[in-house]
């Protein structure tokens, strides 16, 4: 007989996330203004609606892209996204606020941030935290499937966890961390995301290719339209890159393909066929 505060549940559910992402909107929407009266995008999108002042084109952009999103990609995946999306930009935020007060200490601030640099780096802290999180469990799944030495695979007999993993990452993290300038480390990172995103791409059109039967959970809509289009702005962003960000790549490419080759290829499961 309660049915009915269910539907008010419901009811406050959808005012609720139809609220959040209006802010959401407007917020963005005035970013890419921004962005575009700084000329860092083009200045088509700096022009203000004649009657009601507002920046119209980016909310029309965006609100066109987000309806594009909700509708052909499932909802976990473009969580998973903003949050990746989100805790990078914290990054840069907490960097930028650290630097700012060293490199400019007396420009004038509407807010300043208290007791810095702590709370910037305990921010950066956190959201070290939830990568390494996911990068041990990577690594992981790479063990179990024998791509990487089984001795990874081995979780913690108390916790559960992908303890060497994550202890490995941590030490390699550290070392990195305190021996190499935050910039190189950014612009590596980029490269090898961008490199990761242009080989899911790639790998989108070949699966469609080879394995059109392969049952999926979610189909990528327009292939290989929508891949091309990411290739090409990974490419794109690549080309941005400096020369010496690419040396050091293409070695740890090196060392990889070295590992994949020398090891994994010839232990994975599906070479021995379990």
């Amino acid at each position: 007989g309660l049915g009915w505060i269910a539907a008010v549940i419901s009811a406050s559910a959808v005012v609720g996330i139809a609220s959040v992402l209006f802010a959401f909107m407007l917020g963005a929407a005035r970013i890419w203004f921004a962005l575009s009266r700084d000329r860092l995008l083009p200045g088509w999108f700096a022009k203000v609606h004649p009657t009601y002042g507002t920046p119209h084109r980016p909310t029309i952009a965006l609100g066109v892209f987000t309806a594009l999103v909700a509708g052909f990609f499932p909802l976990g995946e473009v969580a998973k996204l903003v949050n990746i999306g989100v805790l990078s930009a914290f990054i840069v935020i907490c960097s930028s606020v650290i630097l700012l007060r060293v490199r400019k200490p007396d420009l004038p601030r509407a807010f300043k941030t208290p007791w810095v640099p702590l709370v910037p780096l305990v921010g950066i802290a956190s959201v070290l935290f939830a990568f390494m999180l996911g990068a041990a469990r990577i690594w992981f799944a790479l063990s179990r499937d024998r791509l990487l030495p089984g001795w990874f695979a081995k979780v913690h007999p108390t916790y559960g966890t992908p303890h060497r993993p994550t202890i490995a990452l941590g030490v390699f993290t550290a070392l990195v961390a305190g021996f190499f300038p935050l910039g190189e480390v950014a612009k590596l990172v980029n490269i090898g995301v961008l490199s990761a995103f242009i080989v899911i791409c790639s790998s989108v059109i070949l699966l469609r290719v080879r394995k059109p039967d392969l049952p999926r959970a979610f189909k990528t809509p327009w292939v290989p339209l929508v891949p091309l289009v990411g290739i090409a702005f990974s490419i794109w962003l690549l080309s941005e890159l400096a020369w010496v960000t690419w040396t050091v790549f293409l070695i740890w490419l090196a060392v990889g393909l070295v590992i994949y080759f020398g090891y994994g290829i010839r232990h994975s499961r599906l070479a021995v066929g379990d």
